[in-house]
């Protein structure tokens, strides 16, 4: 069975979405991701694991200068990387749960 989101190809406001979302939310992806574990691979696995979520999620729908779509478009992808991880930090094998440590200061500037 295929989601709809197979079934569709990405159009050209997608991509252009796609890229003006990406390096907005980059840094924050990689924080998490080194926050999570030490293991480069593990971490580029965790980085695509958000990056497909965000293709697959249609980011066209939020406007990534609103703090409020930004904000919750970034909540979305720490999700999904900490349910690929399965809810644990390797380190210290404790529960992670995103916090305002992991997440930079929204820029208003982004227009």
């Amino acid at each position: 069975m295929s989601t709809p989101f197979e079934q569709t190809p990405m159009t050209g406001d997608g991509m252009r979405a796609l890229g003006v979302a990406i390096p907005l939310l980059e840094r924050t992806i990689r924080r998490v991701a080194h926050s999570m574990t030490p293991d480069a691979d593990h971490r580029d696995d965790l980085i695509q694991a958000a990056w497909v979520e965000l293709w697959e999620g249609d980011v066209t729908r939020y406007i990534l200068a609103n703090p409020g779509d930004f904000g919750f478009v970034r909540e979305i992808l720490i999700n999904k990387m900490t349910k690929v991880w399965g809810g644990r930090r390797e380190d210290s094998g404790e529960a992670v749960e995103p916090t305002a440590e992991w997440l930079p200061k929204v820029d208003k500037r982004v227009a």
